[in-house]
Formats: C-alpha cells, sequence, structure tokens
C-alpha cells in the first residue's frame, strides 16, 4: 500500500470486508454482553407474574327481567363493588393465608397480589413473587379461596329464596 492510498476514500467493498473482518472485536462484546446480563439477572432477579382466572356470571336477566339500562348498570356497579369488597376481604386473604404458609394477610395485601378490574365476567387475580411456583400457589389458592367464601356467602341467599318461596 502506497502512502497516498491512506488517504483516499475506501470503497463500499472495502468498508463492508473491514466490518466483516472484525469479527472478533464482534464476539467478544457479545460474550462480555451476556456475562453481563447474567450477573445482572443474578444480583437483581426479577419478579414472577401468576394469574388465576374466575369467571362470574350475574344472571341479569334472572334478577332484572324487565328494566331498563340504567337499572342493570346500577346492578352491575354494585355487584362488582361487592365481589371486589369480598376479594379483598380478611375471610377470603386469612384462607389464602392458610393455604400458603410463610405469607401474613398484610404482606398479601401490600406486596404479592392484586387484582385486575373485571371485564366480561372475568376476574384475575394476580400474584407476585420471585419464584414462579409460589406464584402460581398464591394466584391459584387466592382464586380458590374467593370462589370457596363465594359459594358460602351465596348459600344463605338460596337459602332465604327457598324460604320465600317455601
Amino acid at each position: 500500500m502506497k502512502f497516498m492510498d491512506r488517504f483516499t476514500k475506501p470503497s463500499n467493498e472495502d468498508w463492508f470486508v473491514e466490518l466483516l473482518g472484525s469479527w472478533r472485536i464482534w464476539l467478544i462484546g457479545a460474550v462480555i454482553g451476556a456475562l453481563l446480563g447474567f450477573g445482572f439477572k443474578q444480583i437483581f432477579p426479577g419478579e414472577y407474574t401468576a394469574v388465576a382466572t374466575v369467571v362470574i356470571d350475574h344472571n341479569v336477566e334472572q334478577v332484572l327481567p324487565i328494566g331498563r339500562d340504567t337499572d342493570r348498570f346500577l346492578y352491575f356497579a354494585r355487584e362488582t363493588r361487592k365481589l371486589n369488597a369480598l376479594a379483598w376481604s380478611d375471610d377470603v386473604i386469612e384462607k389464602l393465608a392458610a393455604a400458603v404458609p410463610g405469607f401474613t394477610v398484610e404482606g398479601l395485601r401490600e406486596e404479592y397480589l392484586d387484582l385486575t378490574p373485571p371485564g366480561d365476567g372475568e376476574w384475575h387475580f394476580v400474584a407476585y413473587h420471585a419464584e414462579a411456583k409460589t406464584a402460581k400457589k398464591l394466584a391459584k389458592n387466592w382464586a380458590m379461596s374467593f370462589v370457596d367464601v363465594l359459594i358460602e356467602s351465596t348459600e344463605v341467599s338460596l337459602e332465604l329464596e327457598e324460604l320465600r318461596a317455601g
């Protein structure tokens, strides 16, 4: 290579060849990046998210067979508030804490659990934890506790319906 050839602009082919020729730098960068990512994940592990879904049908046709749409919206809003209060109630959370040892009621409410707003009757019980198994166990048992307490509370109203009819 002559002295003056160093100051001329390289062609596109030369630039591409030089880029491909520096594969060692790309390989070293990839290995360092992978090691840094692995180290970061080991130092700061992420949380796992588990979701359990419960579908609730309000049977609005049986409750309000004839009525205005506003009555139905008010009925849905009232029932949604009741179910939301039930999901976060002491009965449900205490039952969950008993089913999954090592958690307190306050800790579950503040750190590990979340309830998404219901849509089309689907209630999503969300649990967060550093271990996937524990997150799944929390979400599943929270949903099951909710359903158990809901069934227990509706059995009373079924008895009342029988007394009214009878």
